[in-house]
C-alpha cells in the first residue's frame, strides 16, 4: 500500500499516527522537525503528507511552501495540514492544478481521517 509521511513535533502524536495508519494497511515514515521532514521528503518519495501546521519555530505550510520553491517536493503529492488551534475540521479545495490539500483539526476522527487520506491518494492516482 502507499507510504504516508506523518510530519508533528509531538513524538506521542507520531506514534498514534503510526498505528493508525499502519493498521488501515499504509507504511508510514515520520518526521519531528523540518530537517528530518525534508530528509524524508527526499528518501521516503510519499504517496501523502501529513503535516503539522505548528511545527517547531516555523510553520508546516512555510517548509512546505519552501520545498515546492526549491524543486525537492513534487506538487503532487497530496498533504493534509493539521491543527490543534482549530475548532473544527475543515476541508479544502485545492489550491493549483496537481495539488490536492485537506485541512484537519486535532483531535480528530480517525475514521473521517482515513476517508480523507484515501480520497487524496485516490485523486493523485488519476
Amino acid at each position: 500500500m502507499a507510504k504516508i509521511l506523518v510530519v508533528d513535533d509531538e513524538v506521542l502524536f507520531l506514534e498514534l499516527m503510526k498505528g493508525i495508519l499502519e493498521e488501515e494497511g499504509f507504511e508510514v515514515a515520520t518526521a519531528c522537525n523540518e530537517e528530518e521532514f525534508r530528509d524524508s521528503v527526499l528518501s521516503e518519495k510519499p504517496a501523502l503528507i501529513i503535516l503539522d501546521i505548528m511545527l517547531g519555530g516555523k510553520t508546516g505550510p512555510f517548509i512546505y511552501d519552501d520545498l515546492l520553491a526549491k524543486g525537492m517536493l513534487a506538487r503532487s503529492i497530496p498533504v493534509i495540514f493539521i491543527s490543534g488551534l482549530m475548532q473544527d475540521r475543515l476541508p479544502t479545495k485545492p489550491v493549483m492544478p496537481g495539488q490536492s490539500y485537506a485541512l484537519c483539526a486535532k483531535p480528530f476522527e480517525s475514521q473521517a481521517l482515513l476517508k480523507d487520506i484515501h480520497t487524496l491518494i485516490k485523486a493523485e492516482a488519476v
